[in-house]
């Protein structure tokens, strides 16, 4: 069984899985006890997070405080599209599976990039972009830990470059992970 959630928020680089197999295992059973959350909560979340000043990196210094994002339905249609294919395709990278589930990438004959399905679903070429996915993790608080522990997904997070995002769950169980995040950002003036 599909069930998808959406909801928008701001990165660029991939999640890290930190949960073993038996931990994805024991929580597809009370995956709905998890996915609870809506678009307002998961924004709200994000931009709770860039309110503060944190460190990305030691040796860059604090990042923010960062300008709120606004949610932004066609990255959430982008965030989706590759939550969709990473599920269905039992894949976990930025690249789309270049299968009947990567459509981005079926219409242009190749696996698809993160850029080209925001680009494709905002119909504005040459902005800013970034995607952060994460895999395995069934709350959305674990999943924001491990991306600001992870520098690169911090920055993402807490980039100015950034105002809008746009975020989606997908869950199949018959997949390897059990669960799919996407999140989508962009700059739009």
């Amino acid at each position: 069984m599909l069930l998808t959630l959406f909801f928008i928020v701001t990165f660029i680089a991939c999640g890290e899985n930190n949960s073993s197999s038996n931990r994805h295992i024991k929580n597809r059973e009370n995956i709905n006890n998890f996915l609870s959350y809506n678009n307002k909560e998961l924004l709200s979340l994000v931009n709770k997070i860039r309110s503060q000043a944190r460190v990305c990196y030691k040796d860059k210094g604090l990042i923010g405080p960062s300008s709120p994002l606004k949610w932004n339905s066609f990255l959430t249609f982008s965030a989706y599209e590759h939550s969709r294919d990473m599920a269905l395709s039992n894949i976990f990278t930025h690249d789309g599976s270049g299968t009947v589930y990567d459509i981005t990438g079926a219409l242009y004959g190749k696996k698809s990039r993160f850029s080209e399905r925001i680009h494709r679903h905002l119909e504005i070429p040459s902005i800013p972009t970034g995607e952060n996915i994460a895999v395995g993790m069934y709350d959305i608080e674990e999943v924001m830990n491990a991306w600001l522990a992870s520098p690169k997904h911090c920055i993402n997070i807490m980039s100015e470059e950034f105002t809008d995002i746009g975020m989606a769950i997908v869950t199949e169980e018959e997949s390897f992970y059990g669960i799919y995040w996407t999140q989508d950002f962009a700059k739009i003036d």
